[in-house]
């Protein structure tokens, strides 16, 4: 090579790194495209230039350029396939790209590499942010926080994937709820900026609330919105606590934001919202939100649209149709099959008709407002005779050749695996001592999932066999099961669908449930609108026999006045 060719060639070297260097001074002032126009400068004369790779990669992704990003990376690691700092910009921009399976794999390919690599870390967190996968999420910070115990960002993952698995799961659990709130308030003592902990406020108020301390979780939330009033979420969320103050006037107004927000229902309707303004020629349509319990409570109302529209369209779950069938005749059921992130899909002959629409829930607010009841009817469900006979006829025969007084329903959890520790359900130890206090009571399961290992159990604590009934469907025939509870003489339950559908049908009925600190469990409270005795206590405690007692004692006493 002669030397004019070698000093051309060092003349241009020098002023590849005089432009790269001017380059970097435009990025570190601001001026993005302008060092990116430059970074792709260099690599037209020299496309072998790593530094120019990973310069411009890393602007085009601060430009929220993913896929130009990609392609740089990409060219960078056919030079050096083993640069991490291309790699991780690869993986960063596949995450941003929604490509997360792809950007943990060269995320792992880096730490391979470079066990300590903390980029790689946080973007493996971050794809399952994305995700929504609070496990994995959970799972990975939990090992980061460990190893780097002083890492805010690592602690603020742990401590928002844990509260998401406390409410997603529902793990309501005392020890839970504890730790969660614990990791909140590190959180948030760790937070450098306002910001960092404003993020955590309604999550922490929320934990407050289900630790039973509904005025501090009150407090904590109206603190946050006070400073941003724009929060639908977290001013939907107040409805909960505002319930379990007695606070109804603000317990309605701020549970019709869950409307706006998306929480309650995924229906948005393009009409008029219906109410009692509305000129009675409406074309109704009553649309369900949440989950089944909440749609057989909002039957309770359906009267109001019923007296005061013309015609009345009850979407509903498949399930209920002939519960609304007998009880609601007069409305026209329009089943329908919700899927979790999708948009109901009520039938185009039905939308094409109605002129109005209003949500389940949202019948309550105008029954209370007009007539100061929660509940326009305070039962409406009359299971069919000849179901309710056969199931009577049944007990009789049982009472006889068992020598028993007394046919009591049962129901002690909802469905969700693991609840047996929840705060508002009974253990199998809880409902031995329970069952085992009334020699004189038949005990019908009304559980609606599996649960014969748990009676079995609780037959070896307690003595006791909970009947379990073979030829009807407690899960999916709501006719049948309401037929079974109107046979009994009352019903002892957890606040699931049991209860609504006790209640819908007038039957007395008993609920334990976790309400706040100062709750006492030995005094029974009238349930506020339904037809029964609540047992309220406080949820963190651990031991729920004093509960089970006060409700032996209370429903002992019930059952000897009749």
């Amino acid at each position: 090579m002669s030397d004019s060719t070698m000093i051309k060639r060092q003349v241009m070297s020098d002023e590849i790194e005089q432009t790269f260097a001017v380059a970097l001074e435009m990025e570190q002032g601001g001026n993005f495209q302008q060092a990116a126009d430059l970074y792709s400068a260099i690599l037209a004369i020299d496309d072998r230039h790593v530094p120019a790779y990973q310069a411009l990669s890393q602007l085009q992704i601060e430009l929220e350029k993913p896929e130009a990003a990609r392609q740089t990376a990409l060219r960078g690691l056919d030079l050096a396939e083993s640069d991490l700092r291309l790699t991780v910009l690869l993986a960063k921009a596949e995450i941003m790209m929604g490509h997360y399976t792809a950007g943990r794999e060269y995320c792992r390919k880096v730490l391979k590499t470079s066990p300590t690599e903390l980029t790689a870390q946080r973007l493996i967190i971050n794809s399952y942010e994305h995700e929504q996968n609070w496990i994995e999420v959970n799972r990975v910070a939990t090992d980061m926080h460990r190893e780097h115990p002083n890492d805010r960002q690592f602690l603020s993952q742990l401590a928002f994937s844990g509260f998401r698995l406390l409410r997603d799961k529902h793990n309501f659990v005392p020890e839970s709820i504890i730790r969660c709130q614990k990791l909140m308030a590190k959180a948030i003592s760790k937070s450098e900026t306002e910001q960092q902990k404003d993020k955590f406020l309604p999550c922490l108020a929320e934990t407050f609330w289900y630790a039973g301390e509904p005025k501090k979780s009150l407090e904590i939330l109206d603190d946050y919105l006070n400073r941003y009033p724009q929060d639908i979420e977290a001013q939907f969320n107040a409805c909960f606590i505002h319930r379990t103050l007695y606070n109804w006037d603000a317990f309605y107004d701020a549970f019709e934001k869950g409307i706006e927000s998306g929480a309650r229902l995924s229906y948005r309707g393009d009409i008029a919202r219906w109410d009692l303004s509305r000129p009675k020629s409406d074309i109704v349509l009553v649309v369900p939100e949440q989950g089944v319990g909440d749609e057989i409570e909002f039957f309770h109302n359906l009267a109001i649209v019923v007296e005061n529209a013309a015609k009345v369209y009850v979407a509903c779950e498949p399930r209920l149709v002939p519960v609304l069938n007998i009880s609601h005749p007069e409305v026209i059921a329009v089943p329908v099959k919700r899927v979790d992130h999708e948009s109901m899909a009520i039938p185009e002959e039905v939308k094409r008709d109605i002129t109005s629409w209003i949500a389940g829930g949202s019948l309550a607010a105008i029954a209370y407002q007009s007539s100061g009841k929660h509940h326009y009817q305070a039962s409406y469900f009359s299971p069919p005779n000849d179901q309710v006979e056969k199931w009577s006829s049944h007990f009789d025969e049982l009472k006889k050749a068992h020598n028993k007084k007394h046919v009591i329903g049962l129901s002690w959890r909802s469905g969700l695996a693991g609840a047996s520790r929840n705060i508002h359900f009974l253990s199998v130890d809880d409902v031995a001592r329970l069952v085992e206090a009334f020699p004189e009571a038949l005990f019908v399961n009304l559980q609606y999932d599996d649960c014969s290992k748990e009676i079995r159990k609780i037959k070896k604590l307690s003595g006791v066999d909970i009947i379990q009934l073979e030829d009807i469907d407690l899960r999916d025939d709501f006719v049948g099961t309401g037929a079974l509870i109107e046979a009994c003489d009352l019903v002892i339950t957890a606040a699931t669908a049991i209860f609504r559908l006790t209640n819908a049908i007038g039957k007395e009925c008993h609920l334990f449930y976790g309400w706040d600190k100062d709750s006492d469990h030995n005094v029974p409270v009238k349930l506020e609108w339904e037809t029964g005795f609540g047992y309220y206590y406080p949820p963190l405690i651990e031991n729920k026999y004093p509960v089970v007692d006060s409700i032996v004692k209370h429903v002992t006493g019930r059952l000897s006045s009749q």
